[in-house]
């Protein structure tokens, strides 16, 4: 509704110590766009393991790569579920 698609994405750790942390995430503006996103994510039982909130800003027709850093202690698990809000 916001004129903001997904592509691709990566889970790497991150440089000082997390493991499976850091959320790499491409994201295409179909409109222009200017506020925080949102991610949390879920291990495989639904249960909340972490959020992160980003300043994204774009304007219509660009794409980007932005980085969502959750706390060291986040581990996405291959099963986990993201959401953008």
């Amino acid at each position: 509704a916001d004129g903001l698609q997904t592509g691709k994405f990566s889970i790497q750790n991150d440089t000082v110590g997390g493991q499976n942390n850091l959320l790499t995430l491409y994201l295409i503006f179909n409109r222009d766009f200017d506020k925080p996103i949102l991610v949390k994510a879920f291990d495989k039982t639904g249960l909340e393991v972490g959020r992160v909130k980003l300043s994204v800003d774009g304007r219509a027709g660009d794409a980007k790569y932005y980085d969502f850093l959750f706390d060291k202690r986040t581990y996405i698990e291959v099963k986990s579920k993201l959401t953008i809000e």
